[in-house]
């Protein structure tokens, strides 16, 4: 458990650093080049498919903005707005009040 809490420590550390931002920019689009030219390596039919699946990625992503239906990824997002103030309460706080509507369901 140490090793994880000084993990997380040195994230927060490093977040909280001014170009944290561009250093990920910068380390992901590394990244990313050094995969994209191990897959044109290994031919251009595995670039295809992986393309392929990017943009099936990228049109599912770009419909769930922007989508009507009621999924469950967007009913997330509305109880979020209905919890308002409650929004940040604890899981505990949460399982009690949970707890405490049935009791009163009961009587």
């Amino acid at each position: 458990m140490e090793i994880l809490s000084a993990l997380i420590e040195r994230w927060e550390a490093f977040l909280a650093f001014d170009l944290s931002s561009e250093v990920l920019i910068v380390l992901g689009g590394f990244l990313v080049f050094v995969g994209v030219m191990k897959i044109i390596g290994m031919g251009l039919k595995m670039f295809f498919w992986v393309l392929l699946v990017t943009i099936g990625l990228a049109s599912v992503a770009y419909g769930l903005e922007r989508t009507s239906l009621d999924l469950p990824i967007n009913v997330k997002e509305e109880l979020k707005d209905l919890a308002g103030p409650g929004g940040k309460l604890s899981m505990q706080a949460i399982e009690m009040l949970c707890l405490r509507m049935d009791e009163g369901a009961i009587e």
